[in-house]
């Protein structure tokens, strides 16, 4: 997926609690195909950890993160983020190890379809479970046109 205005791969930044498990594996996941980052809410800065802060957040274009309460602590922290960035809600919880083989494939499912569906939205801020309505929303979209 190359960006259209400047052909180079979306910025993807992850976000969890500690940037250790869930983030850092999105992050060595999508790597070959964007422009990845991740980090934390909860970590120190260090050579294997990222805290979240304001030059992560501008450079992202697509920031995910991995539970509804990260929604709310972007809102708090980065209400201008908040308000005009791509946001994706992936509600994977924080139970898996690094790289483990069920969350890598949870991971590939989750984001491959996040990229595709959101495109469709035009809100900033989506949670996972409404990517189903913005296909349902697509569809009917394209029945109406194709009066179907």
């Amino acid at each position: 997926m190359i960006n259209s205005v400047s052909m180079e791969p979306p910025k993807l930044l992850f976000i969890c609690n500690a940037n250790v498990n869930r983030s850092k594996t999105a992050e060595v996941l999508f790597k070959e195909e964007f422009e990845t980052k991740s980090a934390g809410f909860y970590c120190e800065d260090t050579t294997q950890t990222n805290k979240i802060n304001s030059n992560l957040m501008e450079w992202a274009e697509i920031i995910f993160v991995f539970e509804k309460d990260h929604l709310l602590q972007i809102k708090e922290q980065f209400p201008t983020v908040y308000s005009t960035k791509k946001i994706i809600s992936l509600e994977v919880p924080d139970i898996y190890n690094f790289m483990s083989e069920a969350l890598v494939d949870r991971l590939k499912w989750k984001i491959s379809n996040s990229l595709t569906k959101s495109k469709h939205s035009p809100k900033n801020v989506i949670e996972y479970h409404e990517l189903d309505e913005i296909d349902a929303n697509t569809i009917k979209l394209i029945k109406n046109r194709l009066k179907l």
